[in-house]
């Protein structure tokens, strides 16, 4: 009964509507009378009400749909050319910093004059983080040679103790076994930098008459002839030894960063 009544409701409301397009869009408003196309009109007014609502929420809702997929893909771009932009900036900032290194090596060459510098990328270390050891990528066939040393923006790293054919090791001035003539920058007073165990940095036989001080600049004295001279070590940064003492020594602080080292330099004479 409940469904032969749905039926029958189904059946007027789309008789009702057939009639209100026939009569409004259909036959020509001359052969109707006017009381009989508002009567059509008023019936069907609230079924065409329903179906337009029903038609403006419908045509919503998938207008939102397809504006919610072109913001998506619109994200996904601006997403994607940030990326791109971040990639290209971190490889420009590497650039930069690159040219920068190069540009102190170039300082140095002009310094140095007679000798060569070649450069070289650091491809392993020693069995700790913070080695006393390096190698690197370059070796006999660019003409290297042990005990040639190894620097970085004038800086001492250390010194060539192994060579290859394309590889080479470099033993840090922070290992125990590096010992190297230096001078204070500030009094001219000779002495050792030696490396100690935990890869520290020691200044020992400092003359007694020319006092050592914190903050003083340690760089190589030249003498051995295995340095150049002036090549910056560090600076003390603590005095160890007693007055009484006939020598001087302290503790050095490096002027290098050695964990972060990527490119190193050698001088070839």
């Amino acid at each position: 009964m409940s469904k032969l009544f749905k039926n029958r409701i189904f059946l007027i409301s789309a008789g009702v509507i057939l009639l209100f397009i026939i009569l409004n869009f259909i036959i020509p408003s001359k052969y109707l009378l006017d009381p009989l196309r508002n009567f059509t009109f008023r019936l069907s007014m609230p079924l065409t009400s329903i179906f337009y609502k029903g038609g403006v929420k419908t045509g919503g809702f998938f207008y939102k749909i397809s504006e919610i997929r072109r913001l998506s893909d619109e994200k996904f771009q601006l997403e994607k050319k940030n990326a791109e932009l971040e990639l290209k900036n971190s490889k420009l900032n590497e650039v930069l910093k690159e040219n920068e290194v190069l540009r102190a090596e170039l300082g140095l060459k002009r310094e140095l004059k007679k000798e060569e510098l070649v450069a070289a990328d650091i491809i392993g270390r020693g069995p700790t983080n913070v080695s006393g050891s390096l190698i690197i990528n370059k070796g006999k066939k660019e003409g290297l040679g042990v005990g040639m040393p190894v620097v970085l923006g004038g800086v001492l790293l250390g010194k060539l103790t192994e060579v290859g054919e394309d590889y080479s090791r470099v033993t840090l001035i922070i290992d125990e076994s590096s010992v190297i003539n230096v001078m204070v920058e500030e009094t001219r007073a000779p002495g050792l930098v030696k490396g100690e165990v935990g890869f520290n940095l020691k200044i020992v036989s400092v003359p007694q008459e020319l006092p050592l001080k914190d903050g003083q600049r340690i760089i190589t004295s030249g003498l051995g002839g295995t340095m150049p001279k002036g090549l910056i070590v560090g600076q003390v940064a603590e005095i160890l030894s007693p007055e009484s003492e006939i020598f001087q020594s302290g503790r050095v602080k490096p002027a290098a960063d050695f964990n972060h080292l990527e490119i190193v330099f050698i001088i070839k004479e």
